[in-house]
């Protein structure tokens, strides 16, 4: 290292004080600077002002405005004009010569601007020079002041240079320049560091360099040491906030430790001697981890409360212990690993160990039928106190038995005829013998029963009105208990005594002999023809004279006879003849369609039918049907016409489309001609207006249809009609106001006329419906919407939603409000508009499901979709393919629907090329957030520059201010591209002429200077406006003309650099998110801390990093250290309620897991009954058909596939379904297997998202959990069928299993 050290002159003098002298001239320079920079300002100013009174510079030169002259001259000279003409010129000629005066004018003020601006330059230079002549002056005055700190004079204060090797340099200066401070510091000499040259230059008393020499050396001879460590030695050096580490640092201090978490090398700086003990003190550290894995609830009995209890692992044995989860579910387990010395380690997990086993706790339970309940419960639950206290004495811990509350029938009641599930609740030692007394009393108590199994059809009569036969039975009985299942017919019969059981079964032997019963399928329709007074001969006959009772059971289905076995079967023969000779059918006709059975008079359809197959017909008003009687063949044959006619199929199409009643009046023509013209122009077609509902009916074949529906559509689509809302003098306040007429017109094409006492709205149908539904929504604050459905589509849905729970999930979802309107053949949805919006976003999905295939939507841009939906494009489109097309504004797309999805796919296809084609003639230019400072440029002062920009393009410019989209259109390519050239152009010159800058929050005040007069400064002297933002104030904006902007931007940042290099900071990036908590309540804690530590701290959110400042390096760690302790105060906040969060969810999902459960042992239970009843329904019909009578084909009400289920997913739950016992091993004899156990997660039903949430609609009793609105919301998406394979069970032959809801839906599992 190589020094070289001068002698300083010296400056002071013994006559006057050098340091006052150089103070007053520097004050005589300085007011110097501040009158040249007077001058400056004023003469700006003037140049400001002669810039705006600038004339306007005419286009054409003086050579050129002088040809025109001569030119017009010589035309007014040489040609024989008349004198309007020649005054035209005239009036020309005087027009040019005003222009070259202009010209001169603006040519002589252009001078006097220039002459201004040179003797502002000349100014400026003149300020540089004193600027340079101040800098000398601080200069030697600086040197003046380092003499009188240091107690000498200026002529012994000395120079030293010290040659640094250019690697040694940055450990000089240090992070941020914090080694050369305290370099400062320590020796009190002036350090300035040649990076370029790689040398040190000192400045101070001898003594003072002598010191500063030695720490130089001591930091440029320093070597470093590298030490790879394993991660699990990493972890514990950091581990209670690098605590480990720190230790490390006190006990050798003069060495540097420099070690990361994301980093597995330990970098030691330091002399050679003291960094080599250093890193065998490292290397000697002997670290291991041990893990274990835990569950979910040893991991919360591991962590604490709080994590009080890891926490104290860790203080006391010195380790670091990490939980690590192992997947995010609710019933997820984790491993803990623990970090340290080996002894601690070990010790720490013998701890681990300890606290699981003292805590450990056992589960188990019994299923026990109802009889068995009652025992256990009788006398005030004597024989479960009995239990707990024998236990209680064991003196091993208690004990908690508990029945699970019961599943609920349809009527609400408890369903006694599921196995009840008590619980057992105890320590591991007691569960053994818990479980054996529990068996124990069962098996006692199953010893008196006695059980029976008689036809289910005979248990009415057991049972008796009210009960009244089976309590006679159990008074006979001497208080036998008696239970009955009336789906299976097994009775029980409990009692001590067996001559008591034995007499009661013989009692209930006799009843069944007298009460045997036979069902006859029928018909519905024969029914009410059986019990009316067609029938009342039979019934007659049947009853009085042969004693046999005559009824129709539950289902409709089948007449009962019940009486003796010889009886029933010769009433039986004679209710089939009766029947073979009155078949009867039924057609159910919408309300909507019944006068278009009367269509035509005396020569209606019913009539022609009748005629045709020698039937009668008749339509029944009250239950509006249509009933054929008659020889089957015929009925069946008059009802497939009836049906055709009615509502389509075979070649045959019945469409209606609904008109509104502003276009009644154009469908139906003057005297029905249009009606009339389009029954001629299509051939074969009927046309009625179904007033009742306003729907236009077409029926024909299906070419005809198609087409007339197409004609329809365009007239409807095009055609400009009025509409009126009556409204109050207060509601017409509420309109009138210019920015409400502006939100329901945005975007529309209708006309709205507002006058005192109505709306008046006229336009093309779809612009005439979204604007009245607008305004209605300003007027009840309701906003209302539809969605149209063909006829078919609508029969459809309104099975469905029979059953209330479809539109009921989409309402609570939605918190919108669902009707079908049958007569106008639509989904009406009404509420907020957003939660009208989340409805039919679920609706289509709803639809889509319903009707595959026969919805589509097309998202269009929100700048594209007025020119995408012009009617008379959409009606071409739905004319061409047949699919109604129209556009939905709230969803911003484009809907297309159809009976036939081929239609619809067309449809989408021209929808598509409609898009492409308006791309074309589109320009969108969409800002970020952070640009939207440049909309107000585009659109310009009173929308000047905007509009300049349409006249000079002839294109259409939309803004969309909340979207920050410009969107250009027109009329072809190159106007769009010359728009969008020009929209460029005045982006560009906004951002040079608009610059943004950041200025540290505590440099702030000082920028902008007492009273403003730092900013103000700044801004006069470079000639721009320089503002401070209100939304955000840490950001300046500077605006002026282009050169100005620049030079302004440059002397900003000089100055922010200058503050900085003045004000050096400790800067810490963070989580975006964690500023508000650093910030505190309206900037509370940051102010809190700055107070308590005297530093200043800047918080930059736009970079995420907070930056403290301070006078020394002590406080400003304080402050750091205090704002790293909010944070991981906050995160530890986090941490616990994402801890509570992950139980309350554990604690739903066994909540739901147990309701699963019991709902599946119903189901096993009612699959049971069911399987039996198919079987007796097999044995019927084969019976029937043996005599000759042919069941009813119903085939057609159900599914014949699964609708959307997948095999794996039905197979899994059709195991659950065979299977009726739970926690059973399997055997080889092929008995009953334990699936019940896993039906949690083996009963979903797999397939598509859509059938999967209609499953549950169908059949699930519960709310849809957050996950399954989530799933709701995108219907139709395909999952991924899961993996069955780790099921094994015995092949069980199953019947067919039907779960049906009320709408009508069948799904076969």
């Amino acid at each position: 290292m190589a020094t070289n050290t001068t002698g300083m002159a010296d400056g002071s003098s013994g006559t006057f004080d050098l340091e006052l002298k150089l103070h007053q001239r520097l004050r005589e320079t300085n007011d110097e600077r501040m009158r040249t920079q007077a001058k400056i300002n004023a003469l700006s100013d003037q140049l400001q002002r002669m810039f705006s009174k600038t004339p306007k510079k005419p286009r054409d030169t003086l050579t050129q405005m002088d040809d025109k002259i001569a030119k017009l001259e010589y035309d007014r000279t040489t040609h024989s004009l008349t004198l309007p003409a020649e005054k035209q010129i005239l009036r020309q000629i005087d027009l040019i010569k005003r222009s070259k005066k202009t010209l001169k004018e603006y040519e002589i003020h252009e001078h006097a601007i220039q002459e201004k601006k040179n003797d502002i330059s000349e100014l400026r230079d003149n300020m540089r020079t004193i600027n340079a002549a101040m800098a000398e002056i601080e200069s030697a005055l600086h040197k003046v002041k380092l003499a009188k700190r240091l107690g000498c004079t200026t002529s012994e204060l000395k120079t030293c240079v010290v040659d640094c090797p250019a690697d040694k340099i940055g450990h000089i200066i240090g992070k941020n320049g914090t080694s050369l401070k305290l370099l400062e510091e320590r020796t009190g000499v002036q350090v300035d560091v040649d990076k370029v040259g790689s040398k040190i230059h000192l400045q101070g008393s001898a003594a003072a360099l002598e010191a500063a020499v030695k720490e130089v050396e001591n930091i440029t001879l320093a070597v470093e040491e590298q030490i790879t460590l394993q991660s699990a030695v990493v972890d514990y050096l950091l581990s209670q906030r690098s605590a480990v580490l720190k230790k490390l640092e006190v006990a050798n201090p003069e060495v540097q430790f420099d070690l990361s978490r994301n980093s597995t090398i330990l970098h030691l700086r330091g002399r050679p001697e003291f960094a080599v003990l250093a890193k065998k003190e490292v290397e000697n550290l002997d670290v291991k981890t041990l893990s274990r894995n835990l569950s979910s609830k040893e991991t919360g009995l591991v962590v604490g409360k709080g994590g009080a209890t890891i926490n104290k692992l860790i203080s006391d044995h010195d380790v670091s212990i990490n939980v690590l989860n192992e997947s995010k579910g609710s019933d997820a387990g984790a491993t803990v690993e623990i970090t340290g010395p080996s002894a601690n380690a070990d010790a720490a997990l013998a701890e681990v160990e300890e606290i699981l086993y003292e805590n450990e706790e056992s589960e188990d339970f019994v299923l026990v039928e109802t009889m068995q309940r009652n025992m256990f419960l009788s006398n005030g639950g004597a024989v479960l106190k009995e239990i707990q206290a024998e236990i209680n004495e064991g003196g091993k811990g208690g004990i908690l038995l508990l029945f699970e509350r019961r599943g609920k029938d349809e009527r609400n009641n408890p369903n006694s005829k599921d196995p009840s599930k008590l619980s057992i609740k105890t320590s591991r030692a007691n569960m053994a013998r818990a479980m054996e007394l529990v068996r124990n009393r069962i098996e006692a108590h199953e010893k008196t029963v006695l059980t029976i199994k008689v036809d289910a059809d005979k248990v009415a009569a057991i049972i008796g009105k009210g009960g009244a036969t089976i309590n006679q039975l159990r008074q006979e009985g001497s208080g036998a208990e008696i239970e009955v299942d009336k789906d299976t017919g097994v009775i029980k019969i409990q009692s001590e005594d067996d001559d008591v059981k034995a007499k009661v079964k013989h009692a209930i032997d006799e009843i069944v002999l007298a009460n045997q019963i036979l069902n006859v399928e029928v018909e519905k329709s024969m029914i009410s023809l059986l019990f009316g007074e067609t029938g009342k001969p039979l019934r007659k006959k049947i009853s009085d004279e042969m004693n046999v009772w005559i009824g129709v059971d539950s289902s409709y289905f089948h007449v009962t006879l019940r009486g003796t076995q010889e009886k029933i079967e010769e009433a039986a023969v004679m209710l089939k003849e009766f029947i073979a000779e009155n078949y009867t059918s039924e057609f159910e006709i919408e309300l909507d369609d019944e006068p278009v059975l009367f269509h035509g008079g005396s020569d209606n359809i019913m009539v022609k039918l009748e005629n045709i197959h020698d039937v009668f017909m008749k339509f029944i008003k009250a239950s509006h049907s249509v009933v054929i009687r008659g020889v089957k063949e015929n009925v069946d044959a008059a009802l497939k016409e009836l049906e055709q006619f009615m509502i389509g199929g075979d070649g045959f199409q019945v469409v209606k489309l609904k008109v509104p009643d502003f276009s009644v009046g154009v469908i139906i023509g003057k005297g029905g001609s249009n009606i009339a013209k389009l029954e001629k122009d299509y051939e074969g077609v009927v046309v009625d207006l179904l007033r009742t509902s306003g729907m236009l009916s077409i029926r024909g074949p299906e070419n005809a249809v198609r087409g007339c529906r197409s004609s329809v559509i365009t007239t409807l689509a095009t055609i400009r009609v009025t509409d009126t809302i009556v409204i109050s003098p207060e509601q017409r306040v509420g309109l009138a106001r210019p920015e409400v007429m502006k939100k329901i017109t945005d975007g529309l094409g209708a006309q709205i006329t507002l006058s005192d006492h109505s709306v008046k709205i006229r336009g093309i149908p779809i612009d005439v419906k979204d604007a009245k539904a607008l305004v209605l929504e300003q007027l009840n604050g309701i906003f209302e919407a539809t969605i149209d459905l063909e006829a078919s589509q609508l029969s459809k849905v309104s099975k469905a939603v029979k059953d209330f729970s479809h539109f009921q999930r989409i309402k609570e979802m939605s918190k919108a409000d669902l009707t079908l309107d049958t007569l106008t053949s639509a989904i009406v949805i009404s509420g907020k508009r957003g939660n009208v919006k989340k409805a039919k976003n679920q609706l289509f999905g709803f639809l889509d499901f319903l009707l595959p295939s026969e919805f589509a939507k097309v998202k269009v841009t929100r700048a594209l979709l007025r020119k995408v939906g012009e009617p008379v494009s959409l009606a071409k489109i739905s004319a061409d393919t047949g699919a109604f097309v129209t556009i939905d504004r709230e969803l911003g797309c484009i809907q297309a629907r159809s009976i036939r999805p081929d239609e619809v796919k067309l449809a989408v296809e021209q929808i598509n090329e409609r898009i492409i084609e308006c791309e074309k003639l589109n320009y969108i230019l969409r800002l970020d957030s952070n640009d939207s400072w440049l909309l107000p440029k585009i659109i310009g002062k009173g929308g000047a520059t905007v509009q300049a920009l349409q006249s000079d393009t002839g294109c259409a410019v939309d803004i969309y201010k909340d979207e920050f989209i410009v969107a250009v259109s027109g009329e072809d390519e190159e106007a769009v591209a010359a728009a969008k050239l020009s929209l460029d152009n005045i982006i560009e010159k906004a951002r040079r002429e608009c610059v943004f800058i950041d200025i540290p929050d505590s440099a702030m005040s000082a920028f902008i200077g007492k009273a403003g007069s730092n900013i103000k400064k700044l801004s006069e002297t470079n000639g721009v406006e320089i503002e401070r933002l209100r939304k955000d104030p840490s950001r300046i904006r500077i605006q002026g003309d282009e050169v100005s902007v620049q030079t302004g931007k440059i002397a900003i940042m000089q100055w922010v650099k200058q503050w900085e290099s003045k004000n050096i900071g400790i800067s810490l990036s963070v989580d975006k998110n964690l500023i508000p908590v650093i910030l505190g309540k309206q900037g509370s804690n940051v102010n809190a801390i700055q107070q308590e530590t005297g530093c200043r701290i800047d918080i930059d959110r736009r970079s995420s990093t907070i930056t403290v400042r301070g006078e020394s390096e002590a406080s400003k760690d304080d402050a750091m250290a205090r704002i790293k302790q909010t944070i991981q105060d906050e995160k530890d906040k986090e941490e616990t309620k994402r801890l509570e969060k992950e139980a309350r969810q554990r604690a739903q999902a066994e909540e739901e897991a147990a309701k699963k459960a019991a709902k599946a042992v119903a189901i096993c239970a009612n699959t049971q009954n069911n399987a039996k009843t198919v079987e007796s329904e097999v044995s019927r019909n084969k019976q029937n058909q043996d005599d000759g009578f042919k069941p009813i084909d119903r085939s057609s009400e159900f599914a014949v596939k699964p609708v959307g289920l997948s095999s794996n997913g039905n197979s899994q739950l059709n195991k659950v379904l065979a299977n009726g016992k739970r926690n059973k091993k399997k055997v080889g004899d092929g008995s009953k297997e334990k699936v019940i156990a896993s039906v949690k997660e083996q009963n979903k039903p797999q397939g598509t998202a859509a059938a999967n949430n209609l499953f549950q609609m169908l059949v699930s009793d519960t709310q849809p959990t957050q996950s399954k609105r989530d799933e709701h919301e995108s219907l139709g998406s395909e999952s991924p069928s899961s993996s069955t394979d780790d099921i094994s069970t015995e092949p069980v032959t199953q019947p067919k299993t039907f779960y049906k809801s009320a709408s009508g839906f069948s799904i076969r599992l």
